[in-house]
């Protein structure tokens, strides 16, 4: 009689039924991901955990030969949900999350420990903040572009010595770079409001 089974009589513990059979490393990862399937008060890093390792198991099904799909990681791992007009599936919010992390900490954006101590609900504020931001910066950007080309056409009608046309673009010119400011310390407040303190501060007493 094992060390298990004689503590189990002794304590006189009822028997209870087990099943035990053997599981793949596919199945392995199922179990992993449905067990923290949209529980939003897990710790975010135990689901990236999942993520990455669904992504180094070479399980989910490769895209030009390359890497796999996000939505790939999220069937391995059962973290999608269906669109209700035409049934494709999408990742569900843990998904969302981890592979917005994933590809932060990937590129240098942000490290691991960046999210520790989030919820999920917290690490999808992170990510909704980091595409206003990215969003942010793409308007910014245009907004430049029309600057540098108001600058060009003024430069030209001045040469030109056409004062019509010189006012017009000096007052886009100056329209423009009232905006890009007003863009860039929006931008610059969302900077310095990021971090997890701030993060959990925006998702206490919310539900996502």
């Amino acid at each position: 009689m094992s060390l298990l089974a004689r503590t189990a009589t002794r304590r006189a513990l009822k028997p209870i039924p087990l099943i035990v059979k053997p599981l793949s490393d596919r199945n392995m990862l199922r179990y992993k991901g449905r067990e923290n399937l949209e529980d939003y008060d897990a710790v975010f890093l135990i689901q990236l955990e999942s993520w990455e390792a669904a992504i180094n198991s070479g399980l989910a099904p490769e895209s030009s030969g390359k890497t796999s799909q996000p939505i790939e990681i999220a069937k391995l791992l059962g973290w999608i949900r269906f669109h209700s007009r035409d049934k494709a599936p999408q990742l569900n919010d843990t998904a969302r999350a981890c592979n917005a992390a994933y590809a932060a900490i990937q590129s240098g954006e942000n490290t691991r420990t960046d999210f520790e101590g989030l919820s999920v609900a917290a690490a999808l504020v992170h990510y909704d903040a980091m595409c206003r931001e990215i969003e942010a910066a793409h308007r910014i950007d245009e907004v430049k572009d029309i600057r540098d080309k108001a600058v060009a056409l003024e430069l030209y009608a001045r040469q030109a010595q056409d004062l019509e046309l010189e006012r017009k673009c000096a007052a886009i010119r100056y329209r423009a770079e009232r905006r890009c400011g007003k863009l860039q310390k929006k931008w610059q407040r969302r900077a310095n409001g990021k971090g997890a303190a701030a993060i959990e501060n925006q998702t206490s007493g919310q539900e996502v």
